[in-house]
C-alpha cells in the first residue's frame, strides 16, 4: 500500500476499530514489517507469547488482513465510481425497488434499459429486465396486459442472453485460436493445431450475429497463411469498418486488422503491398494503447528495411513520437532493426552504439545471440575481420555446449564463419565453389525463415559473397 493509502486505512478504519488489539497489531507491524511473534504477541495482548496462544495470534492477523483487504477494494471500487456509469444507476434502481420508490425505479429503469438496446449491451439488458419482472409480478395487480408485456421482455432477455453468450464464447475461441497459433509458431510449424470443439448451436437469429461473424472470421484467420488468410481478414476489415459506428470499440480493432494483413504480405515477401497496408494503419493509431502501437511501429519499420527503405525508416523513427518506446523490449528490437538501416547504409558508428546501449547479456537467449551476429557483422563492415571471425566462431562453440533455442541465428554464424574462411581461400575457382555452397544454403534458409531477421541476413550475407568470389583474396 502507498504512504497516502495507509494513513487513509488508518483514519477510516484503525482509529474508529472497536477492536483494541488489532490497533496495537497494527501499530507494531506499521514500526516492525518483520515479524517477532514473541515481541508482537506481548505488545498486542500483554502477556507472553506461548505456542499455546498461537491460534489467538494468527487470528489477529487474519482479521487485520480482512480489514486491508476490504480496504484496498472498496478504495479501487470508488475510483471507478460515477453516476453516469451503468453500474452506478443499476444500483440505484435495485434501490428505488428496495424502498418502493416505484415512480423514480420507472424512470431510471426506461432510460437505462433504452441505452441497454441502442448500444447492444446485452448483459445490461437482461438485468434490467429480470428486475422489472421482479416489479410488476410483487407490486402490480394480475393483469392481461401487464402480463403479455412482461412475456415479450423475458423473450427479449432470453434473446439477450444468447447474444451475450455468443460474444463470451466466440472471446475465448479466439484466445483459444491465439494460444494454438504460438504452439505452433514455438514448435518450429510442427505443432498439430486445430479448431475447438463446438458446444453450441443458434437456431434463430440473434441481434449480434453480424458481430459474431467478424469474430469468426478473426477465428479462422489463426489457422490459414498466405494468400488464403488475407482474403479472410479482408472480409474481417470490411465487416469491422461496417459496424464501426455502431460499436465505437471497433474503431481501435481496424488498424490491428491492417496490421495483421501488412504482416500476411511481408512473410509473402510483398513488401510494397505490406507498405500501403501499413501507412493505411498509421492513420489510426490514435486510438491505440502504447503496446498496440508498438507492435504496429515495430512491424512497419521492419518493413521498410526489407523494403530497402533505409534512410526512411531511420527518418520515420527519429520523428515518431516517444510514448511507445517506453518498454525496454522494443526499444532495444526497434533498436536492432534500425541497425540493418545504418549498416545498409554505410554507417558501422551508430548501429554499434545503439546495439551496446542495452546490455546484451540480459536479453533472452535468443535474442542475445541475435545480438551477437549483428555485432559480428558489424565487427566485419567495420574491417575487423579478426574480431569477427572469433565472435562467430564463439556463438557457435557456445551451441556445442548447451541446447541453443534460436537455432537459425547459431546457422546463421556458422555461414558467416564459413563465409570468412572461405574468403581467405586463394584459389578463385574453389573459394567461388566454396561460396556457392554457402549461398545455396543461405537461400534455402530464407525461405523457410520468413522474418526481417532472415530477410536482411540474406540480404546482407549474399552481397558479400558475391563481392568475395569477385575479388583475388581479402
Amino acid at each position: 500500500m502507498t504512504k497516502s493509502e495507509l494513513k487513509l486505512f488508518e483514519k477510516k478504519v484503525i482509529n474508529s476499530h472497536k477492536r483494541v488489539t488489532l490497533k496495537k497489531l497494527y501499530s507494531y507491524l506499521k514500526k516492525q514489517p518483520q515479524i517477532d511473534k514473541e515481541a508482537a504477541f506481548l505488545k498486542v495482548f500483554n502477556t507472553p507469547y506461548t505456542s499455546k496462544k498461537d491460534a489467538i495470534f494468527r487470528n489477529e492477523l487474519r482479521l487485520l488482513n480482512r480489514e486491508l483487504e476490504l480496504f484496498i477494494v472498496e478504495q479501487a471500487w470508488k475510483k471507478g465510481l460515477s453516476i453516469n456509469s451503468d453500474e452506478t444507476q443499476l444500483n440505484l434502481i435495485k434501490l428505488y425497488l428496495e424502498r418502493k420508490e416505484f415512480n423514480l425505479f420507472e424512470q431510471t429503469w426506461k432510460k437505462l434499459y433504452k441505452k441497454s438496446k441502442e448500444e447492444g449491451l446485452f448483459s445490461l439488458k437482461v438485468k434490467l429486465i429480470e428486475l422489472f419482472f421482479s416489479y410488476k409480478t410483487t407490486s402490480s395487480e394480475i393483469d392481461m396486459d401487464v402480463y403479455c408485456a412482461i412475456k415479450l421482455l423475458l423473450e427479449e432477455a432470453m434473446e439477450a442472453t444468447v447474444a451475450q453468450m455468443q460474444v463470451d464464447y466466440k472471446e475465448l475461441e479466439l484466445k483459444h485460436a491465439y494460444i494454438q497459433r504460438n504452439l505452433y509458431v514455438l514448435n518450429g510449424h510442427k505443432y498439430d493445431f486445430h479448431r475447438a470443439k463446438t458446444y453450441y448451436r443458434v437456431v434463430n437469429p440473434v441481434p449480434n450475429d453480424d458481430m459474431i461473424a467478424l469474430m469468426e472470421y478473426n477465428i479462422q484467420s489463426y489457422f490459414l497463411d498466405g494468400l488464403e488468410k488475407i482474403r479472410v481478414l479482408q472480409k474481417a476489415l470490411k465487416q469491422a469498418e461496417l459496424l464501426e459506428e455502431q460499436h465505437p470499440k471497433l474503431r481501435a480493432s481496424i488498424p490491428m486488422m491492417k496490421m495483421t494483413i501488412g504482416l500476411e504480405y511481408f512473410l509473402l515477401k510483398e513488401h510494397s503491398k505490406a507498405d500501403v497496408i501499413y501507412v493505411s494503419a498509421l492513420k489510426n493509431v490514435a486510438v491505440l494503447h502504447p503496446a498496440q502501437k508498438s507492435m504496429v511501429y515495430f512491424n512497419y519499420i521492419s518493413n521498410l528495411v526489407c523494403l530497402g527503405d533505409y534512410q526512411r525508416a531511420i527518418e520515420w523513427y527519429e520523428n515518431s513520437g516517444e510514448d511507445w518506446k517506453d518498454s525496454p523490449l522494443v526499444t532495444y528490437r526497434v533498436g536492432w532493426v534500425l541497425c540493418w538501416a545504418y549498416i545498409m547504409i554505410g554507417d558501422y558508428e551508430k548501429p554499434m552504439d545503439i546495439l551496446l546501449e542495452h546490455n546484451i547479456q540480459q536479453r533472452p537467449e535468443n535474442d542475445f545471440i541475435y545480438a551477437r551476429v549483428l555485432l559480428t557483422i558489424l565487427y566485419y563492415s567495420r574491417g575487423e575481420l579478426e574480431l569477427a571471425e572469433r565472435e562467430a566462431y564463439n556463438i557457435i562453440q557456445n551451441d556445442r555446449y548447451k541446447l541453443a533455442k534460436e537455432v537459425a541465428f547459431i546457422q546463421y554464424s556458422k555461414l558467416i564463419y564459413q563465409h570468412l574462411r572461405a574468403a581467405y581461400i586463394a584459389d578463385k575457382d574453389k573459394r567461388r565453389t566454396k561460396l556457392q555452397e554457402i549461398q545455396k544454403e543461405l537461400d534455402k534458409m530464407y525461405e523457410t525463415k520468413l522474418t526481417y531477421t532472415s530477410t536482411m541476413l540474406h540480404r546482407w550475407l549474399t552481397k558479400q559473397n558475391e563481392q568475395v568470389a569477385a575479388k583475388k583474396i581479402i
